[in-house]
């Protein structure tokens, strides 16, 4: 990935437009101008959901397959010579139907009629497609934001589920404790990963606090352990989350180690508030999540990391927006 590259050209970005199917009313924004009349101004004041009784959540039920299907990547070290023969071959810029010849695990020449290697394993794709492998740049397969709850996956069980459906790399959130190491915990996941993992696996690092003592670490982490990202929460209050001024002091380090600033987009302090009316009024099932954390809510906070990151001149990655509305800005 590129290191940033200056701004100072890139347009303000637009106000989202209208959709006039998910919203009752007409929204009045910053580039429509104008004042809003009673009748719109009531028809924002969202109330939360009341119902009669708590409402309950279905338990979820694991279903276990009969015979045990382990995953396994085509090509390792240790395969050998393969030729993929006649595929349709896909790749960001175009499909073209070529062979494909792996050895040793590293694809060493794409083309149309390449000569097979003496000994090598043929696998003929005609009429079918021949993809690369993806890359999930978002998981948690060691520990979660609440390290009371045990994550469903592990690195083993995730990696080889990953394998199955095509994808042959992860790349995994490191989560420190909020005043605790950068690096032990970089080094407690790493090893987890090295133990397990299927597939080969990289690690983005969540910043807590920012200190002089994290952002040491945050430099050591790039300079001699190969990261090149880190995540900021403007979510998850008293556990996770950054106000604005360390989120714009954590951009600023971020951009002047070359890395890349990842940030999970959200309003904590409103999610808060609006998690304490649901529950107060009885809405413990998964509707609630939806009811505590509004589009509105999600765009606005997707704006101001933008904003944020413009000011402090860094590439940002916006980590799995969840609205249209946030899509848009």
């Amino acid at each position: 990935m590129s290191a940033a590259s200056s701004r100072s050209s890139s347009p303000r970005p637009v106000t989202a437009p209208v959709m006039s199917d998910r919203r009752a009313y007409n929204r009045r924004t910053a580039n429509q101008g104008g004042a809003t009349d009673s009748s719109q101004m009531s028809s924002l004041m969202w109330q939360p959901l009341s119902p009669v009784k708590p409402v309950k959540e279905m338990l979820c039920v694991e279903t276990q397959a009969e015979e045990e299907v382990g995953a396994t990547p085509f090509f390792s070290s240790d395969t050998g010579i393969v030729i993929i023969k006649g595929g349709q071959v896909v790749n960001c810029d175009e499909m073209t139907v070529a062979d494909v010849l792996v050895e040793d695990g590293k694809i060493t020449a794409v083309g149309e009629d390449l000569k097979i290697p003496e000994g090598a394993t043929v696998i003929d794709a005609v009429d079918k497609f021949v993809f690369p492998g993806g890359i999930d740049t978002n998981t948690h397969l060691y520990q979660g934001v609440d390290k009371t709850v045990p994550v469903k996956d592990d690195f083993e069980s995730g990696t080889r589920a990953a394998l199955a459906g095509g994808t042959t790399m992860v790349v995994d959130l490191v989560i420190p404790e909020k005043g605790g190491s950068l690096v032990d915990a970089f080094t407690a996941w790493k090893e987890a990963g090295e133990e397990k993992s299927c597939c080969d696996f990289a690690l983005t690092v969540a910043v807590p606090h920012v200190t002089d003592g994290s952002k040491e670490e945050m430099e050591k982490l790039a300079k001699e352990h190969g990261v090149n990202s880190f995540k900021m929460f403007m979510a998850y209050k008293d556990m996770m989350m950054l106000d604005d001024s360390d989120l714009m002091e954590a951009f600023k380090h971020v951009k002047d180690l070359g890395c890349i600033a990842k940030v999970h987009a959200e309003n904590g302090d409103i999610i808060s508030e609006n998690q304490k009316r649901l529950l107060a009024n009885g809405v413990t099932g998964p509707e609630g999540h939806l009811l505590a954390q509004p589009e509105e809510v999600e765009e606005m906070a997707v704006r101001k990391a933008c904003t944020l990151a413009r000011q402090a001149n860094v590439p940002l990655y916006i980590c799995n927006p969840t609205s249209m509305e946030a899509a848009e800005v």
